[in-house]
């Protein structure tokens, strides 16, 4: 999936990418910074799990649909890693079942949320400070196969 950003990265890097139209603030992201801010997400994750982690860990992510949101599956996509996406408004017990379940090694959320969960967590806030490095994102790029998770769905039954 990676794959298809960077391609699109080079035929239109200033293009506009994404657009949030209905947001308070109407925003949007040129394909050049949409691959920057996932690099630095996708480092960051790389570095929080640490260089003993394996591939394919599970990491939960509760946004609202947009910009924010679509970086971390693209952050989460390059660190070689799957996500469940849960709606913002999920109940507390159902976020506690699919903790359960799913076993998340890290969380990515926005602080208005106000989610206070025991998992190691990613602000959306906090993106622009990542720092990217390159040698871990290799290293994950080439750990990846063609049948690995990127993404887990739980249904409401």
């Amino acid at each position: 999936i990676y794959d298809f950003l960077e391609k699109s990265l080079i035929k239109f890097s200033e293009k506009t990418a994404f657009v949030e139209p209905f947001s308070k603030e109407r925003k949007e992201i040129t394909y050049k910074d949409f691959d920057l801010f996932s690099k630095k997400l996708g480092s960051e994750i790389l570095k929080t799990l640490g260089n003993d982690n394996p591939t394919q860990t599970p990491i939960l992510i509760i946004l609202p649909k947009g910009i924010d949101c679509l970086i971390s599956f693209f952050g989460v996509a390059l660190s070689g890693n799957f996500y469940t996406l849960l709606d913002e408004k999920s109940p507390k017990e159902r976020i506690e079942k699919v903790i359960e379940v799913l076993k998340p090694k890290l969380f990515i959320t926005s602080k208005d949320l106000n989610f206070n969960l025991d998992l190691p967590t990613l602000y959306t806030q906090d993106f622009e400070s990542f720092n990217i490095d390159e040698s871990l994102i290799k290293t994950a790029k080439e750990k990846h196969i063609d049948t690995n998770l990127l993404y887990v769905l739980f249904t409401s039954g």
